[in-house]
């Protein structure tokens, strides 16, 4: 069984229709591959119109966003051709040409909204000569072959794919077009919306911690029996040759580990802030590491601040997985203990952001290595 987190809203008919394959985590990739995709983003806020704006210092010092930010972290382009093949018939209909010709273009965003938080955004967008379709990122997972059952349809249907591309492991994102998909967030994106859903899963074979092919499937495209029952017609469907693949930005990072997958789960540090994020000096808040240790890393939080209510504490390995992500309660020393213990010689990253009626009015990263 496969489990699935989420912090955003979903259409009910989006949540009925997700199958999905598994814990999922959102990571960003490595700092050297962030620099040439920083003029992207910059781009990528013009272009979208989504009058975009960087964050306004107040006269206390701390930060404030009157506007959502948008940055392109990263995308790929590739071709497919669906001529003869069993395939959903909007893409017949409504977007590929006689020829059959589909152009593929995949975007990702961090997305920070008016409170401070950051979620993990995407698109996928389906051009041809008939039209446009573009569908919004529901989630992206990771398979090992490992917590399914044998006898299942999923099961034959991801194992034949490991087969085929002789992969490792899978991991997947998957978009749909729903009913809300062309509103709020996913609507300043340029996505559309269906009165009936429709689900493009793109698998990517992982082997050797590199991607060394791409699936292009429509697992997850349902259908309503008369029996009330939702069937998966997506996996007996054929899954056209995914050609001329161009990778940019953290995109390929991405992919490769589940540590890196997105995930709906808020964090406070885009993916150019986490390497080069200066911590603001501001007059009642006197944060800092003050141990680190294999039992826990602590953390001196006198904060002074008027009107905290919460600290949103996260903690990151060196390969920038999840370790910690809990709200607690804004006490002067913070003990930062995990599941498992932190390792000797390896750096982490604690992010902290100080909470103050649902919005962040102070955040603070600080990189340690246990000694």
């Amino acid at each position: 069984m496969f489990n699935k987190f989420y912090t955003t809203q979903m259409s009910g008919s989006a949540k009925m229709l997700q199958k999905r394959f598994t814990e999922i985590r959102r990571r960003r990739g490595r700092a050297a591959r962030l620099v040439a995709a920083v003029m992207s983003a910059v781009m990528a806020v013009s272009m979208l119109a989504a009058t975009a704006a960087m964050a306004a210092i107040g006269s206390d010092g701390l930060e404030y966003w009157d506007k959502d930010e948008i940055y392109l972290t990263g995308g790929m382009s590739f071709d497919i051709n669906i001529s003869g093949l069993y395939v959903p018939e909007y893409l017949k209909t409504d977007v590929a040409g006689d020829d059959g010709n589909i152009h593929c273009e995949v975007k990702n965003y961090d997305y920070r909204y008016t409170d401070g938080v950051i979620n993990c955004k995407g698109t996928l967008s389906l051009s041809g000569g008939r039209g446009k379709l573009t569908m919004a990122l529901q989630d992206g997972s990771y398979y090992d072959g490992v917590g399914l059952d044998t006898d299942s349809e999923t099961y034959k249907y991801l194992t034949d794919i490991k087969q085929r591309t002789g992969a490792d492991k899978l991991t997947d994102l998957g978009y749909a077009v729903t009913d809300t998909t062309g509103s709020g967030t996913e609507g300043k994106l340029g996505c559309d919306s269906s009165e009936q859903t429709h689900w493009v899963t793109l698998f990517f074979a992982i082997k050797d911690n590199r991607c060394t092919n791409v699936i292009f499937s429509f697992a997850g495209e349902y259908v309503l029996t008369s029996e009330l029952k939702y069937v998966d017609i997506g996996m007996r469907m054929d899954s056209p040759a995914v050609k001329n693949i161009a990778m940019s930005g953290t995109m390929e990072d991405m992919v490769t580990d589940f540590n890196k997958m997105p995930y709906y789960s808020a964090k406070f540090f885009s993916a150019y802030e986490q390497d080069f994020y200066k911590n603001l000096s501001i007059e009642g808040f006197n944060v800092d590491i003050i141990g680190a240790g294999e039992n826990e890393i602590t953390v001196r939080s006198d904060v002074t601040y008027p009107g905290i209510d919460g600290v949103w504490v996260k903690v990151y390995n060196d390969e920038n997985g999840t370790l910690m992500s809990q709200n607690i309660s804004p006490t002067a020393i913070l003990h930062l203990a995990v599941n498992e213990h932190y390792e000797k010689g390896k750096t982490y990253r604690v992010e902290l952001a100080y909470m103050s009626k649902g919005n962040i009015v102070y955040r603070w990263q600080k990189y340690v290595t246990v000694e």
